[in-house]
C-alpha cells in the first residue's frame, strides 16, 4: 500500500474533529488506531514511514489553508476597496484608529464591576452581520462553518450575535429572557419589523413570536427577508406567519426591472376573471353541478359553503427608498426621485419610505453614526407626493385592484382600474436612471371607448449642488416644474393620449379614466339565458354544446370545423363546450396571457364564428334561433367595449349561455337524473355529446335520424359513425337511463330492419351497405331490448313492432334499390326467434362484397365466419377474423 492510500485510509477512520473549525492542532489521529498503523512497521522504520503517511494528511489541509487565505485576501481586498474607493461606498477616507482597516469582527466589554468576575474571553462578542448566498437555515456562527474566518461576513458594528443554540435547552436563560422582552413589545406595539429576517434563526423566531401573539393575536408582522429564493421567502413565510416582505423600487437597476416590480406588485391584470364572481351570474340548480364538477364557475359557492381558493402572490410593502438603499442620486440621478415614487404609489401593496428620499438627499445616510438634524423647510418632491400617497389610499379603499404596466424605452405607464366601474387612474413616468433632457420615444397611447382628464403633469427640477450645513442634514435644491399636458385626442371611439414634446427624464403625468361601459353591462350580458335555451330539445342542444369537428363538415360540406386559436390549436368541440375546455382554465388560474385571450384581445372573429355556425343551422333546427339571436345582442355590446376587457366578457357570456343549456339537457332527462347527483347528471351529459344529426348517414337510408356515434373524433361521421357493437353496449347508459326510449326505439328497429345471417351488422351505413363483421353485436342488441322492455313506458309494445327487412330471407346481399330490399317484415319478436333459431343452427358464410374495396386490412380468410353451438357447453365456439401480419396483428 502506497502512502498516498495509507493517508486516506487513516483520515477516514482515525482523523478526529477534521470538520471543525478549531484551534491550532485541534486535528489529530485517534492513537489506538496510529498506533495500529505504526505497528505495521519494522521498530526503525515505524517513525519514518509514519511521517511520510502523516505528511500525506496534512498535505490536503496546506492546500485548504492556502486556498482560504486566498478567499481571506480576496473579501478584505473587496470590502476595503469598497469602504473607501467605490463610487457607490461609502468612501470613508483615510486609515485611522476610528477608522480601522476593515469593520472590527468583535464587540468588546469593558472592564468593569458587571463583568470583573467574567474571564477575558467571554468579553469579546461577535458582531452580527449577513453573508451573501448563504442559506437563511444555516448558523454561519457555528463550529461547521467558515464565514467569519473568511472575512465574509458584512458586519454590524452595532448588534452582536447571541448564542441560541439549536433549541430551548441549549440556553434556557438567553431564550427566556428574549420571550419577555418580545412579549413588553408586542403589548405596546401592533406590529413588529423584523430587521434582516434571513439573518435570524428560524427556529427562534417562531418560538419569539408565538411569545408575542400570546399578547396581542393579531400582531402585523412585516419583514426585510432577502433569501434569494421565492421557495425560502415562501418557508419563512410559513413558518413565521409573515403578513409583508419589504421590497424596495432601488434595487432595480433598469426601466425593465422597474416595470417588472411594478407589474409584481400591480394585483390583477386589467380584465381579470377574478371579479366575475360579484356580478352574481346566477346558478339556476341548488345541486351546483357546474360549479362542482365543470370547475368553471362564476360564484363562489357560497350556497355550498365552498369557495374557491387561487394561489396569490407575497404581500410586499414596497418602499420607494428604505434606509438600507443608497439614493437615487447616488444609484440613478436626482431626478428619477419623483418617477420611481409615484410608481411605487401606483403599486396594489402596502407603499412606505425613508426620511430624506421625498427631501432629495443626495447620500445614504448612516443612521448609526449620523448625528445631524433633518432640514424640513425644503420639500423636494413632498406635494406631489402628498397627492401620490392620497390617491394610493383612495385605489386601496375602493377596490381599484386590477392594473396593466407597459414598458417602453425609459417610459413606464401604470393603469389602475376598479374592477366594476371601470374608473381608473393613468400614471405616465419618465424614469431618469441616466442623465438627460430628452424627451425620448414614447408612442402614442389609445385607449377605447374611455374618456381620459390630465389631472397633474410636473417634473423634477434639480437646481445646484448639495450645499453642506453642519448642524443639519440638507436635500438637494429642488422644485417641482408643471409641464404642459399630454395631448387628449378622439378618434371615432378610440381616445389617443400624446407625451408632449417637453417630457424629459424625471417627468410624469397623471391621469383620470372612465371607460364608457354600458350601465349595467354584466347584468344585461348574464340575462335571459334560460329563455333562450328554454324551447330546445337535447338534438339540438347536441349542436348548441358539442360536434366536433367531423361532424361539424360533415354538416357543413366542409366549409366550416372546429375553431382554430393562433399558438392553442384546434378546440375539441364547435359548441359551447369547445370555448369551455380552455375557459375553465383561464377562469380558475386567471390566465390571461392564454393564447385564447390574445386571441380575443387582438379581434372579433371568434365572437363571429359562435353566432354564425348557430345561424347555419337555423334553416332545419328552427329552435337555435333564440340562441343565437342571443349571443348576437350580447356580443354587438361586447364589440363596442376596450379591447382588453374582451376575455372577461367572452368568458361571462360563454359560461351563462353554456350553464342554461347544461340546466336545460339536465332538466329533459329522467327525474332519476334530474334530481339526481351532479356525477350522474356529468355522466348523462355524455348522450347529448355523442347523439345527433349528421348529412352523411343516418339509422334508416330514407329518413334523417339522430344517430349515436361510435365514438368522438375518429368515428364521427359518414358509414364509420355508427356501429352495432358500440350502440348496444352504451344504449342503456345513455338512452334509457336519460329517458330517450324514442331515440332507443329507433336504433332498436333500425338495426333489427337490417338482420341478416341472424346477426346485426356491425357497421351500418344507414342500412345501405352494412358490414356483419363482429359476433357479439347481435347478443348485445338482444340485451338492449330487452333492457328497453323493462325500463320504457309501455316497453313490452316494442316486441309487437313491424320491421321493413333490408334484405331477403336467404341472406341475398340486394342492392338499396332491389324490388326485393324492404319487401317483407317482422315483429321485434320475430327477429328475436330468427337471431336464436340461427345461431343454435350455426353460421357459416362469406361476407357479402369481400375484398379490399369492403377492407384493405383484412386477409381473404378474415372475411369468412364460422360460428358453431357446443351443445355439451350451450357455448358458441368461433373461429376469430385475423388482420394480415403485416398490420402487426
Amino acid at each position: 500500500m502506497s502512502s498516498k492510500e495509507a493517508a486516506i485510509l487513516l483520515k477516514n477512520r482515525g482523523l478526529r474533529n477534521g470538520e471543525v473549525l478549531g484551534n491550532r492542532f485541534q486535528k489529530n489521529i485517534d492513537p489506538a488506531i496510529g498506533a495500529a498503523y505504526m505497528r505495521c512497521f519494522s521498530k526503525e522504520a515505524a517513525e519514518e514511514e509514519y511521517q511520510k503517511i502523516l505528511d500525506e494528511v496534512n498535505l490536503q489541509f496546506y492546500k485548504t489553508y492556502d486556498k482560504d487565505v486566498e478567499t481571506i485576501m480576496k473579501q478584505l481586498f473587496d470590502r476595503l476597496k469598497y469602504l473607501r474607493i467605490d463610487d457607490h461606498g461609502p468612501k470613508q477616507g483615510e486609515i485611522n484608529e476610528n477608522s480601522p482597516f476593515v469593520e472590527t469582527y468583535f464587540t468588546r466589554l469593558p472592564h468593569n464591576e458587571r463583568t470583573k468576575n467574567h474571564s477575558e474571553d467571554s468579553l469579546i462578542l461577535a458582531n452580527n452581520g449577513w453573508v451573501w448566498e448563504c442559506n437563511p437555515l444555516d448558523d454561519f456562527a457555528s463550529p461547521s462553518q467558515s464565514v467569519y474566518l473568511f472575512r465574509k461576513v458584512i458586519v454590524w458594528g452595532d448588534c452582536v450575535k447571541l448564542r441560541y443554540g439549536s433549541s430551548y435547552d441549549d440556553n434556557p436563560f438567553l431564550w427566556d429572557h428574549m420571550a419577555q422582552y418580545t412579549r413588553l413589545h408586542a403589548n405596546i406595539f401592533h406590529g413588529f419589523r423584523i430587521d434582516n429576517c434571513h439573518s435570524t434563526p428560524l427556529h427562534v423566531a417562531t418560538y419569539l413570536l408565538d411569545e408575542a401573539r400570546k399578547v396581542r393575536g393579531d400582531l402585523y408582522i412585516v419583514a426585510e427577508l432577502f433569501t434569494g429564493s421565492e421557495e425560502m421567502d415562501y418557508e419563512f413565510l410559513k413558518r413565521l406567519g409573515i403578513g409583508s416582505l419589504i421590497r424596495e423600487a432601488m434595487q432595480a437597476w433598469s426601466p425593465g426591472e422597474l416595470s417588472r416590480l411594478s407589474h409584481l406588485y400591480g394585483g390583477n391584470p386589467i380584465g381579470s376573471f377574478n371579479h366575475l364572481s360579484h356580478h352574481g351570474i346566477k346558478q339556476i340548480r341548488a345541486s351546483g353541478i357546474h360549479a362542482l364538477f365543470f370547475d368553471c364557475s362564476f360564484n363562489h359557492l357560497s350556497h355550498h359553503g365552498i369557495k374557491q381558493i387561487r394561489a396569490s402572490g407575497i404581500h410586499a410593502l414596497f418602499f420607494d427608498c428604505s434606509h438600507d438603499n443608497e439614493m437615487p442620486a447616488q444609484k440613478r440621478t436626482p431626478e428619477d426621485t419623483l418617477p420611481n415614487s409615484a410608481l411605487v404609489s401606483m403599486a396594489i401593496a402596502s407603499t412606505g419610505s425613508v426620511y430624506g428620499y421625498d427631501e432629495v438627499i443626495p447620500r445614504h445616510l448612516d443612521i448609526v453614526h449620523e448625528t445631524r438634524l433633518y432640514d424640513v423647510e425644503k420639500a423636494g418632491i413632498a406635494d406631489m407626493k402628498a397627492i401620490m400617497n392620497a390617491l394610493h389610499v383612495k385605489m386601496g379603499r375602493e377596490g381599484f385592484t386590477e392594473c396593466h404596466v407597459h414598458h417602453e424605452n425609459e417610459y413606464i405607464s401604470v393603469h389602475r382600474v376598479h374592477p366594476q366601474t371601470r374608473e381608473g387612474y393613468l400614471l405616465v413616468a419618465h424614469t431618469a436612471f441616466s442623465k438627460s433632457l430628452d424627451r425620448g420615444d414614447f408612442n402614442t397611447i389609445e385607449l377605447r371607448g374611455t374618456v381620459v382628464e390630465v389631472l397633474e403633469s410636473c417634473r423634477l427640477v434639480i437646481n445646484g449642488d448639495l450645499v453642506e450645513r453642519k448642524d443639519f442634514i440638507t436635500g438637494l435644491p429642488s422644485e417641482l416644474e408643471q409641464l404642459e399636458h399630454p395631448k387628449i385626442e378622439m378618434k371615432d371611439s378610440i381616445t389617443q393620449i400624446t407625451i408632449p414634446k417637453q417630457f424629459p427624464p424625471g417627468s410624469i403625468a397623471l391621469l383620470h379614466t372612465q371607460t364608457i361601459i354600458y350601465e349595467n353591462l354584466d347584468s344585461f350580458l348574464i340575462a335571459d339565458a334560460e329563455e333562450a335555451v328554454q324551447t330546445l330539445n337535447l338534438v339540438d342542444l347536441n349542436i348548441l354544446l358539442y360536434r366536433c369537428d367531423g361532424e361539424e363538415k360533415d354538416y357543413t360540406e366542409g366549409k366550416d370545423g372546429a375553431y382554430g386559436v393562433p399558438n392553442y390549436g384546434l378546440l375539441v368541440y364547435c359548441g359551447l363546450e369547445g370555448w369551455m375546455g380552455p375557459l375553465r382554465e383561464i377562469i380558475r388560474k386567471n390566465y390571461l396571457g392564454h393564447p385564447l385571450c390574445d386571441h380575443l384581445r387582438e379581434g372579433h372573429w371568434a365572437l363571429d364564428y359562435t353566432v354564425r355556425r348557430l345561424e347555419t343551422y337555423c334553416k332545419e333546427f328552427p329552435s337555435l334561433q333564440a340562441p343565437a339571436q342571443w349571443l348576437q345582442r350580447k356580443f354587438e355590446k361586447i364589440k363596442n367595449v376596450v379591447y382588453y376587457l374582451v376575455p372577461r366578457l367572452f368568458a361571462m357570456v360563454i359560461q351563462t349561455l353554456y350553464n342554461a343549456a347544461v340546466e336545460r339537457a339536465i332538466s329533459l332527462f329522467r327525474p332519476v337524473i334530474s334530481n339526481g347527483h351532479p356525477f350522474a347528471q356529468q355522466l348523462a351529459l355524455c348522450s347529448v355529446q355523442m347523439v345527433g344529426i349528421v348529412k352523411s348517414t343516418s339509422l334508416v337510408p330514407d329518413k334523417t335520424l339522430a344517430s349515436m356515434a361510435a365514438g368522438l373524433p375518429h368515428f364521427s361521421y359518414d358509414y364509420m359513425r355508427c356501429w352495432g357493437r358500440d350502440v348496444f353496449i352504451s344504449l342503456r347508459g345513455l338512452l334509457l337511463v336519460t329517458g330517450r326510449f324514442g331515440e332507443a326505439k329507433q336504433h332498436i328497429l333500425a338495426f333489427a330492419s337490417v338482420l341478416k345471417h341472424g346477426m346485426v351488422p356491425n357497421l351500418l351505413d344507414k342500412g345501405i351497405r352494412p358490414r356483419y363483421n363482429s359476433r357479439d353485436s347481435v347478443w348485445f342488441f338482444l340485451q338492449a331490448i330487452q333492457d328497453y322492455v323493462e325500463m320504457a313506458p309501455d316497453g313490452e309494445k316494442l316486441l309487437d313492432q313491424k320491421v321493413k327487412r333490408r334484405f331477403p330471407l336467404d341472406d341475398t346481399f340486394t342492392a338499396i334499390d332491389d324490388p326485393r330490399t324492404f319487401s317483407y317484415e317482422s315483429s321485434i319478436l320475430e327477429v328475436i326467434h330468427e337471431i336464436m333459431q340461427r345461431q343454435a343452427g350455426g353460421l357459416n358464410f362469406r361476407e357479402a362484397n369481400a375484398g379490399i374495396g369492403l377492407d384493405s386490412q383484412m386477409s381473404d380468410e378474415g372475411f369468412n365466419i364460422n360460428i358453431e353451438v357446443d351443445w355439451n357447453t350451450g357455448l358458441l365456439e368461433i373461429e376469430l377474423w385475423y388482420l394480415d401480419g403485416q398490420d402487426g396483428f
